[in-house]
């Protein structure tokens, strides 16, 4: 237990130097599937903002910057 958050085998632990993130095993894939997804559309961005496209509707149009 860290902080009050219990980490079993298994759970993923992200960590720099301004903070943790402890994944639960169990959460692991719909995490790592919406990471992707938000990578994604934040490449999408930044292709959009190379043709001009503002970051802000970027951002509308794609959901992340």
């Amino acid at each position: 237990t860290i902080g009050g958050i219990e980490i079993r085998p298994g759970d993923l632990v992200f960590a720099e130097f301004d903070g943790v993130l402890i994944v639960p095993a169990a959460d692991a894939e719909r995490v790592l599937l919406k990471a992707e997804e938000i990578v994604a559309a934040e490449e999408l961005v930044r292709a959009d903002m190379r043709a001009g496209v503002s970051p802000l509707d970027g951002l509308d149009k794609h959901g992340y910057i």
